[in-house]
């Protein structure tokens, strides 16, 4: 009887062990594919939102926008990535595999930080003196595609959108400068070359160059 009962016992741990590891990798793999859904769901978010990107990933739908950079829009973002925080936070680190801790602490770290930027108010600063947006949009002629009619359609559509996308830099560059907020002198020395270089007959404008 006491061996019967025994074995009984031993048959009913094995049940209770082979269901706990079960259930543990059930919740391995959710927490799995939670922490990808996640990262798939942020990176279709950062090509919504930024057209440049997106180009730069063969999207020629892409190609007729610039990124909206005004002060209403970034905030927007902020709230975005304020979600995105609370959802991975929602996902058990302790249940997924070595690598995607990793990832899982590296995305955290990224939101964190560009949260805090905005809350910092680097949205104010966008000039760097190294590489900024004029630069940026004054590589478009050689960063997009121009084999059909459609492609220069798409461009001069971007072309046209550049005084609004400037406006939004320079509107957030005099908030500010309203704060007090601008950088050193000596990191823009020279830089009035870099957009007084851009500024040519339409002959010898580097953006008439796929024409």
């Amino acid at each position: 009887m006491t061996s019967r009962f025994s074995a009984k016992l031993s048959f009913l741990f094995l049940l209770i062990a082979t269901f706990s590891l079960q259930t543990a990798c059930v919740q391995a793999q959710d927490a799995t594919e939670s922490l990808h859904e996640l990262f798939d769901e942020y990176w279709a978010y950062q090509l919504e939102i930024n057209p440049l990107l997106a180009s730069g990933f063969g999207d020629r739908e892409a190609n007729r926008k610039l990124p909206d950079e005004s002060f209403k829009a970034l905030e927007k973002n902020q709230n975005e990535l304020e979600m995105f925080l609370d959802r991975i936070g929602e996902i058990n680190y302790d249940e997924l595999g070595t690598d995607d801790q990793v990832s899982y602490r590296l995305f955290q770290r990224i939101l964190e930080d560009r949260i805090s930027r905005h809350d910092l108010g680097e949205y104010m600063i966008p000039l760097n003196g190294w590489w900024d947006y004029h630069a940026t949009f004054a590589e478009q002629p050689n960063r997009m595609p121009f084999s059909n009619a459609a492609d220069y359609e798409n461009y001069i559509e971007r072309l046209r959108g550049f005084p609004e996308y400037n406006n939004q830099f320079l509107y957030r560059m005099r908030m500010g400068i309203d704060r007090g907020w601008v950088r050193p002198r000596v990191v823009l020395d020279n830089y009035v070359g870099t957009v007084s270089a851009l500024i040519a007959e339409p002959s010898e404008s580097r953006f008439m160059n796929p024409f």
